[in-house]
């Protein structure tokens, strides 16, 4: 009778616990249970670990995946307010630092921007030293020097005098000196003085920087200053002496990144011309416009 009621207690362990025992008493079936449930416990706490493992390894590939991204080494012009400079806190900023850096995220490189002098920007990519320059570059009539991006701006060429000249006309500047940035579409134009667009001037100082070329009109060394407008006119708020636009432009140009010609990486020209026109489509380049402070109507290059 005994074996018998131990062997239906067993009989309701097996059921209970969905498990198949033989015969066995009270005490083995209770041992039998907390078998089972150990096991069990084994297999919850190993599916726990694969679990964590997969996770852990996820995030740590994630994270291997985002310092692991390659480098992109982007020469600019540190002195071109608002396009490419240093802030108060001694940071790289701009509009084109900020395109820069979204436009090579989304091509999945890192940037790493490099002031350099802007004179030798050709030879900076020619050994190296940049991968590309991006810094308010017009691309119009340099065309067969560098290997460029597509254009994800336009910029209009204007001139700049005191508002106590009596220049008020670009003809005006007729056998006047005008300043212009070394190495500009500006000093081009009004060193090859093309007739149907500026007239002939008696001298161009080509000097380092807008900065200079104000200072060099506050001095009273020189009539006007030319350059991109946006870079002008933000010059000549930061001036202490008063200003205005002379109301014709001299010429529209096209901003560009630009690669050395001889070495292109095509791969990564590629990569950046997809993640510019995405930032067209999704109006990226516009939002980053407002955020400085620019017409979209003025400046953006529309798809």
């Amino acid at each position: 009778m005994s074996n018998f009621v131990d062997e239906k207690m067993a009989s309701i362990v097996v059921m209970k616990n969905g498990q198949r025992y033989t015969r066995t008493n009270r005490r083995y079936g209770q041992k039998g249970e907390v078998q089972v449930i150990r096991r069990k416990m084994h297999r919850v706490a190993g599916c726990v670990w694969v679990i964590l493992l997969i996770l852990t390894g996820c995030s740590l590939q994630m994270k291997r995946s985002e310092e692991s991204l390659p480098e992109i080494k982007i020469g600019i012009d540190a002195m071109y307010t608002p396009y490419t400079y240093i802030d108060d806190q001694g940071k790289f900023a701009g509009l084109d630092i900020d395109l820069a850096t979204e436009a090579f995220k989304r091509a999945s490189y890192e940037p790493v921007f490099v002031a350099i002098d802007w004179k030798k920007k050709k030879d900076c990519l020619a050994d190296k030293t940049v991968d590309c320059v991006w810094s308010c570059f017009s691309m119009d009539e340099r065309q067969k020097e560098y290997a460029w991006s597509r254009p994800y701006l336009y910029s209009s060429q204007v001139v700049a005098v005191r508002s106590d000249s009596g220049i008020n006309h670009v003809d005006q500047l007729r056998d006047k000196n005008i300043a212009v940035q070394y190495d500009t579409r500006a000093e081009k134009l009004f060193q090859q003085a093309d007739p149907d667009k500026v007239p002939t001037v008696a001298y161009v100082y080509s000097l380092a920087s807008l900065g200079e070329c104000f200072q060099a009109m506050q001095s009273g060394n020189v009539d006007g200053v030319a350059g991109h407008r946006t870079a002008v006119e933000t010059c000549a708020k930061s001036s202490d002496v008063s200003y205005r636009i002379l109301p014709e432009s001299i010429a529209n140009n096209r901003l560009g990144v630009a690669f050395d010609k001889t070495h292109t990486p095509y791969r990564i020209k590629d990569a950046l011309n997809k993640a510019l026109a995405e930032m067209e489509q999704d109006q990226t380049i516009i939002k980053i416009l407002h955020k400085w402070g620019m017409s979209a109507e003025q400046e953006y290059v529309k798809p």
